[in-house]
């Protein structure tokens, strides 16, 4: 499913990027969805919704373990930068490949990164704090580089971070074990 605020969001960015970069990054976006819809198949053959929306396309599948939902959710990051081989006939596509897997890899919850480090945590018995402390530390580092250089551009990892911890308090609720998203 497409959530209805996608649309002018596509409109906008084709009217101001140019095509080549878009086309760039949303062959990367592709290539790292794939990577999470093939590792989730080759254990359960079924991916229960996809959803794109602002923040991104969120794919939903069954729990399969903290294991195997580990590498379900590595499985982006991975195959997304696959694209990075090409980097001599395709700079762009293989630029965007790169900066967007290291972007999914920050330790800051809904990201794969911040996912991966709470399955771990829940694993090895981590205290919430530990987590929230990594968290909170990606928060800050990223908040000085935005201060340091006075932009908003290292902010960016943390507004999808801050969004779901607003929304998690709102609705009251954070993590269902019966399935699990990745991004």
């Amino acid at each position: 499913s497409i959530e209805p605020m996608v649309y002018p969001l596509w409109a906008f960015l084709l009217l101001t990027v140019p095509l080549d970069l878009l086309l760039s990054w949303g062959g990367a976006a592709v290539m790292h969805e794939i990577g999470h819809i093939l590792a989730q198949r080759s254990f359960t053959k079924s991916v229960l919704r996809i959803r794109v929306g602002m923040t991104g396309a969120v794919i939903m599948g069954e729990d399969l373990g903290t294991a195997r939902n580990i590498i379900c959710v590595l499985a982006g990051p991975a195959l997304g930068i696959s694209p990075v081989i090409f980097a001599r006939s395709l700079p762009k596509l293989a630029l965007c490949a790169l900066l967007l897997s290291v972007y999914n890899i920050l330790p800051l919850y809904p990201l794969d990164g911040g996912r991966i480090l709470r399955m771990i945590g829940e694993k090895c018995g981590a205290a919430e704090k530990t987590v929230c402390c990594i968290e909170w530390g990606a928060v800050l580092f990223f908040t000085f580089w935005a201060v340091r250089y006075r932009s908003v551009l290292p902010m960016m990892p943390v507004i999808p971070y801050l969004r779901e911890k607003l929304l998690a308090k709102r609705r009251n609720s954070g993590y269902n074990s019966s399935t699990i998203e990745m991004r």
